[in-house]
């Protein structure tokens, strides 16, 4: 069986509730991944929390292997967490929020890399603020990408105003011969095999 897997950028779990409720019976995902969730009012202004998270359905397992520290304004918020199958090898997933114009990215994909010599699957779904298409931010993206052989899936443009569009909204995955499906539909999602 396929493992259906997703990203939603929330930009407020609160407002866009119903939303969400709607989207999580209508759709069949075995894991939803989530970013600006903004649980509270107050991290709307800068504050750090309430950014990442992640639903699985009950009959998996999971732990959360490691996450940024709570209150580090100005860096990446992300959690790293192992999802575990009944019949099949565990899954390392690693979800990501990068404030604009923020650095200490390499904090993530040091302890990302680290972990995950240790699994045989592994995606990272997140919104890194840094267009993928073309931008200097991009580079150390890219780099973290090609160094470890991941794939970035290629979704379309996922940020648009009116003179430009930008891919912010990543979907990294260990192999590419392990996706069966992608597209993108308001969220990305991807299907891969286990």
């Amino acid at each position: 069986d396929d493992l259906k897997i997703c990203h939603v950028n929330c930009q407020s779990l609160m407002v866009h509730y119903d939303e969400f409720l709607n989207f999580l019976v209508t759709f069949d995902y075995h894991i939803i991944c989530m970013t600006e969730m903004w649980l509270r009012p107050e991290v709307m202004d800068g504050r750090h929390g309430d950014r990442v998270a992640f639903y699985y359905r009950s009959y998996f397992g999971a732990s959360l292997l490691t996450c940024s520290e709570a209150g580090c304004c100005g860096r990446p918020e992300f959690l790293i967490a192992e999802v575990r199958f009944r019949s099949a090898s565990s899954l390392l997933l690693g979800i990501v929020y990068r404030q604009l114009n923020t650095g200490y990215l390499q904090e993530f994909q040091n302890q990302f890399l680290d972990l995950q010599i240790n699994y045989k699957h592994s995606i990272i779904f997140g919104d890194f603020n840094a267009d993928i298409l073309d931008t200097y931010d991009s580079m150390q993206l890219k780099n973290f990408i090609d160094s470890p052989n991941l794939y970035c899936v290629p979704y379309r443009a996922t940020h648009h105003l009116r003179d430009s569009n930008t891919l912010l909204n990543l979907c990294v995955i260990d192999d590419s011969t392990k996706m069966t499906g992608y597209g993108q539909h308001g969220i990305a999602f991807s299907r891969l095999t286990t």
